[in-house]
């Protein structure tokens, strides 16, 4: 019985956190809810944006996915952090006038991607992760 009702409430959490919008920015990083079944590992992925090196650190906290990119000397702000699909979309900005949207797609160590900034430069990421997360 306790079994069974521990399965229940565990169930209901799961989905109440999956229908949570990431709401919460910590430390210039913003959270968002995880899934059990997510493919993102955390750590530091070193990055390549067409030639220009960036990292990108995925994090576990209390149950939420934190993130925060740096490209070049850019460390723009987390925005919005979220999973679509089998994609992360992260948006980020300068507080000003320029914005970055960040598509990844994650497969082991390995992540891939495009992005999109405001003033109309897209290109494609490869990377992968070098250090591990907690």
């Amino acid at each position: 019985m306790k079994r069974g009702m521990l399965l229940a409430a565990f169930s209901l959490a799961t989905a109440s956190a999956a229908s949570t919008t990431a709401t919460a920015q910590v430390a210039g990083a913003l959270t968002t809810p995880v899934a059990k079944s997510d493919t993102v590992r955390t750590g530091v992925y070193q990055l390549s944006l067409e030639g220009m090196a960036g990292q990108l650190t995925i994090r576990r906290a209390s149950g939420a996915v934190k993130a925060s990119i740096s490209a070049g000397a850019h460390a723009p702000a987390v925005r919005s952090w979220r999973r679509e699909g089998s994609e992360y979309v992260l948006k980020a900005d300068d507080g000003r006038a320029f914005s970055v949207t960040y598509r990844f797609r994650f497969s082991g160590d390995s992540v891939s991607g495009t992005f999109q900034t405001s003033s109309g430069m897209n290109g494609s990421i490869a990377g992968a992760r070098r250090s591990l997360g907690s």
